[in-house]
């Protein structure tokens, strides 16, 4: 696991917030790229990706606040948001919301679906990357696409256990949302 990715002088970069970044703009620029290539680009969508954001990262938080509610013995809402965890599927359910909430706000009306996808698709893909490096790695499998742990490396991971084929399926699942863009990309 890579917690820190590198320092700024002094200041640490911790990997998954890093690759959430990245994630993030890489997403907005492709939102704008394929509102443009639509002929659809509206200064408003600036304010349905704030929405999606800021949606999506209340409902990160809250997919797994329930989880720290139980296991602290002193719970809070700013624990629940610091201590708490996220989970992408939260993040999703928030952005959608956080795009609904937006629209209405703002009177906006077009669809926005097909300008969201391969935006969501790209930033999860990248930010993906930043999981991988900072998470657990999966259960133990023979499926083609698990990576090797070594008993050195397990030692070192907690729900390792013990050394052999684990499951990376956040990688399979940003590789699809690769794909996906590529696949988008190629039919314009």
């Amino acid at each position: 696991m890579v917690p820190v990715l590198f320092h700024v002088g002094s200041v640490p970069v911790r990997t998954h917030e890093f690759f959430t970044l990245v994630g993030v703009i890489a997403g907005v620029v492709v939102l704008v790229i394929e509102s443009r290539r639509r002929g659809m680009f509206d200064r408003r969508l600036l304010w349905l990706t704030l929405g999606a954001l800021v949606g999506g990262a209340i409902g990160a938080r809250l997919g797994v606040a329930g989880r720290y509610l139980v296991a602290d013995p002193s719970p809070s809402v700013a624990g629940a948001f610091v201590e708490g965890g996220k989970t992408i599927l939260g993040g999703l359910a928030g952005a959608y919301v956080g795009v609904l909430l937006a629209k209405r706000l703002i009177g906006y009306r077009g669809h926005t679906g097909d300008l969201f996808v391969p935006a969501v698709a790209i930033a999860m893909a990248i930010g993906r990357v930043g999981c991988f490096l900072t998470e657990q790695v999966g259960t133990p499998t023979s499926l083609p696409w698990a990576i090797s742990v070594s008993p050195d490396v397990a030692a070192r991971i907690q729900e390792a256990k013990k050394a052999g084929k684990k499951s990376v399926l956040l990688l399979v699942e940003g590789q699809g949302g690769l794909r996906f863009v590529a696949v988008r990309i190629g039919k314009s």
